[in-house]
């Protein structure tokens, strides 16, 4: 080992002597000192000079011939701008003034700053802070020149993206303009008109080229996130932002994000009416899908898979006749497939289960029935104990609209509800615990279950840790090792978020007697570190909330709390759970919880919260005129009643979109 470092050393020391005087090299290491020599182009760590024509980026970022190098004069101005979108504006006239500038200064090289990693950055800061449609349509007939190029390039690919949206935006924003303006009655088509039907045209063009070459672009690292956009864009709908980022993507959104802190940025779709001309478009999207024949591949692509999530979201806002076909289709291509395990090797996959997970969201009463009866029937054990199907399960309880159906499912699974617990596939529980509220049924069985996988049966004793064992997801002899020797629970165990979860969804059902009686016997020390807990806090916050808790229970709960009031309300979270339960209680609890928190006024007054709470309960009007204060207080509860009554009501009832004037009725309209 020795000798090899001798010759390594000789080696280097003779590589050195070729690219600088003999004083520049330390005889004893071997190595180069870089500041006695006047080279500029310093040796690299082989020997060898380093090529000053050689980009070097990192490698994250790959390089190829298409890629633009900004000069040196443009790079100080883009990386000027880039300081200046992070320092924010003052107002929009100033941001307004600031994008026209940047704005000239890109006539003409649009595409090759497009190509550059800062000009893309710059790029797309700018269509994002809102360019006007001049620049706009500039931007549109720039890039139409060559599609393919910035459409497959790693960092153009990322201005098409913002372009797509942007132009949607614009066409939104001149319909709320139009429709302001509509008692102005002129045949002849204005400047305003022009450019929507320039943005228009070119969206369709663009989705058109983007539909031929689909087969293309859907296994495409970069094309296949302007194939998300645009299938957005054109429903005129945003799905959530796990299906349409991938992992970079998201990494440089956080990036973006907390550059602009503080800075508004148009860069999101909002849920819109869109032309007739995009609906269709949308429609011919979904028909070559449905007609692939190698549709399964697609599936089960890492590219190609979250393309067919977004296109079944969007269908489902937009053309439900069409996503049952497609849907349809992808039962057809990819089920037919069986694992060891007798379960459909889509549904184990790592990509295709987010597929079928969408799917079942998506999936009418009819195609989930033919999924539970043909594929996943006598098979959900195994599929709950998968440790990917296991995120199938749940969609497929979450989502089910039979109620007979959800009834079988959750026959075939509660006996392996402890396994479930033990794989810390808590999940399912959550899921489960969701369907029995929403069919009405089957909940005495889940609460049985649970305190039997707890080990809360028997005495009452026993019954009242229930909730705290939820919570922690613990069992009872475990919860009870952790108390101390008077008697005191420990606070060091943390609060689990799905405990957290199940429990308010328990606190949903018809009868959840055992869950608030459980709750109401933890010491007043407990439910005030359980309120004050960021995972815990909504847990008190249903129980108030809660329809089937009754007043005189709440009204229990918070005499437990007299004397921790202060304390919740000068808290982040414990606040919040005043405030939310002041609209669910009556006037006497009410009196309770303000004579307890006027008396230390001083106090709220010099916290933050307390301030909040301090001017929400009207605690100034509560010392200086109680009887003014309770008539006060009896008037918005009455209020606030009669408003949760309208609203469910009216809760099946969705508002309508605004149309397009010049469009069909039918088309402009979510089916």
């Amino acid at each position: 080992m020795v000798g090899y470092f001798d010759k390594k050393k000789k080696h280097v020391k003779r590589n050195f002597k070729k690219y600088g005087n003999d004083k520049n090299v330390n005889v004893k290491t071997g190595r180069f000192n870089y500041s006695k020599s006047n080279t500029k182009n310093y040796p690299n760590r082989i020997g060898l000079e380093a090529n000053p024509n050689v980009l070097h980026t990192s490698k994250d970022v790959p390089t190829d011939a298409s890629d633009e190098r900004l000069d040196n004069e443009s790079l100080k101005y883009f990386t000027r701008v880039f300081e200046r979108v992070k320092s924010g504006f003052d107002n929009e006239d100033e941001k307004k003034l600031f994008v026209e500038n940047v704005s000239k200064q890109t006539e003409g090289k649009e595409v090759p700053l497009s190509r550059s990693k800062l000009g893309s950055f710059c790029m797309e800061m700018l269509l994002n802070l809102g360019c006007s449609e001049e620049v706009l349509t500039r931007f549109m007939e720039a890039f139409g020149s060559d599609l393919r190029l910035v459409c497959t390039h790693h960092f153009a690919s990322h201005v098409v993206q913002s372009l797509v949206i942007a132009g949607v935006q614009h066409l939104q924003k001149f319909h709320h303009e139009s429709e302001e303006s509509e008692s102005t009655v002129n045949n002849e088509p204005t400047a305003e008109e022009d450019k929507r039907g320039i943005i228009i045209n070119w969206i369709v063009k663009f989705s058109k080229f983007c539909l031929n070459n689909m087969d293309e672009f859907i296994k495409d690292v970069y094309a296949c996130h302007i194939l998300r956009t645009l299938l957005q864009a054109v429903a005129g709908y945003q799905v959530p932002e796990n299906i349409i980022t991938s992992y970079k993507h998201g990494k440089k959104k956080k990036f973006f994000k907390h550059t602009l802190k503080g800075i508004a940025l148009n860069s999101s779709l909002l849920d819109c009416s869109v032309p007739q001309t995009f609906l269709d478009i949308l429609t011919l999207f979904a028909e070559k899908v449905t007609k692939q024949e190698d549709l399964q591949e697609w599936i089960q692509c890492t590219k190609a898979s979250p393309v067919l999530q977004t296109l079944l979201l969007v269908l489902e806002k937009r053309h439900m006749e069409m996503c049952q076909k497609l849907v349809k289709a992808i039962i057809k291509h990819s089920f037919h497939s069986i694992d060891n395990e007798g379960l459909p090797a889509v549904i184990t996959s790592e990509t295709g289960s987010h597929v079928t997970e969408i799917l079942l969201m998506v999936a009418s009463e009819k195609y989930q029935k033919r999924l539970w009866k043909k594929y996943l029937k006598g098979h959900l054990v195994t599929l709950t104990r998968h440790f990917l199907g296991n995120f199938v399960a749940q969609k497929l309880l979450e989502f089910v609209k039979n109620k007979e159906q959800f009834e079988e499912m959750f026959d075939e699974i509660i006996e392996d509800l402890e396994h479930m617990l033990t794989c810390q596939h808590t999940g399912i529980i959550i899921s489960l615990a969701k369907g029995c509220q929403e069919h009405g049924t089957r909940q005495t069985q889940l609460i049985v279950a649970l305190m039997n996988i707890f080990h809360c049966t028997g005495t009452e004793e026993n019954q009242n840790y229930l909730v705290p064992s939820i919570l922690h997801l613990i069992k009872r002899e475990t919860y009870q090792s952790e108390e101390t020797t008077e008697g005191k629970p420990s606070f060091s165990l943390e609060i689990n978020l799905h405990g957290s979860v199940l429990l308010q969804k328990l606190l949903k059902f018809q009868k959840p007697i055992k869950v608030v009686n459980s709750l109401l016997t933890l010491k007043p020390e407990k439910l005030v570190s359980i309120a004050c807990d960021a995972k815990g806090s909504h847990v008190i916050d249903e129980f108030f909330k809660s329809a089937n808790v009754g007043e005189k229970r709440k009204a229990r709960l918070v005499q437990y709390l007299k004397l921790h009031l202060v304390k919740l309300a000068c808290d982040k979270y414990g606040s919040r759970i005043l405030d939310s339960a002041w609209s669910s209680i009556c006037v006497k609890t009410k009196t309770v919880i303000a004579q307890e928190l006027s008396v230390k006024d001083s106090i709220l007054r010099n916290n933050t919260f307390g301030q909040y709470i301090l001017g929400n309960f009207k605690l100034y009007l509560f010392k200086s005129n109680q009887e003014e204060w309770r008539e006060n207080q009896g008037t918005e509860t009455r209020k606030h009643k009669f408003l949760s009554c309208v609203l469910e009501d009216d809760g099946t009832t969705a508002p309508k979109k605004k149309k397009f004037k010049s469009e069909d009725k039918a088309g402009s309209e979510p089916t």
